[in-house]
């Protein structure tokens, strides 16, 4: 009986939990507010990387993360862009792609600062705040579903920001079910993730914690 209840608690926080992050992935895909929205003046737009930018669709209707970035910089509404993400695979970087769409618009490279090392959202937030003042004002640019994510990342490594959407790049129904899958199970692995880290740095071993548990 004492198994069984327990696998029944087990359960039921497990469901619960899950729940909780279904409603983070709902409420940020519904809430966060569009870039075009925007008109507050800030220092910096954070453009996240792991996009739709490598698709040519998505360059032509210019409808990626990057391009909400550069009309914030046209509207004068950000006075730089730090772009973050490392290699979707070992070939390239998500930062140098969303460099080189910035630069052909005409973005000046004294205007651009590059992270490339970073390969999750946790990441992006850790490796970018030596990059990013304390005192910047800072803009997020994301896609909405991952907005409330990215802004409690940034948040936790010490450089809270507002956070704004990109335009819908246009998935199918399909392909937003998975990704919204994924958005609820990163949440998940997420909280764990940074918890375990902000405790470690707190008893003094944050020198023997490898980045990759933030991957």
């Amino acid at each position: 009986m004492g198994i069984n209840r327990r696998l029944v608690w087990f359960l039921k926080g497990t469901a619960l939990y899950t729940a909780l992050c279904l409603l983070l992935t709902t409420g940020s895909t519904l809430l966060t507010r569009d870039c075009s929205e925007v008109d507050t003046i800030y220092d910096i737009a954070v453009v996240l990387g792991g996009g739709t930018e490598h698709l040519k669709r998505v360059q032509a209707e210019e409808s990626g993360r990057i391009h909400a970035g550069i009309t914030l910089y046209d509207r004068a509404k950000v006075s730089r862009l730090h772009l973050t993400g490392g290699p979707p695979d070992k070939a390239t970087s998500n930062a140098l792609l969303l460099a080189k769409i910035a630069r052909a618009e005409g973005i000046p490279d004294t205007d651009l600062k590059l992270e490339t090392g970073s390969l999750s959202t946790l990441q992006n937030a850790l490796f970018s705040r030596p990059d990013l003042p304390v005192d910047a004002r800072l803009i997020l640019v994301t896609e909405a579903y991952h907005g409330w994510r990215a802004r409690a990342s940034f948040a936790w490594s010490g450089r809270p920001a507002d956070v704004c959407a990109s335009r819908d790049p246009g998935r199918t129904p399909f392909q937003q079910a998975k990704v919204l899958a994924r958005e609820t199970a990163a949440w998940g692995v997420n909280i764990p993730r940074a918890a375990l880290w902000s405790l470690a740095q707190l008893v003094g071993l944050g020198d023997r914690m490898p980045t990759a548990l933030l991957t």
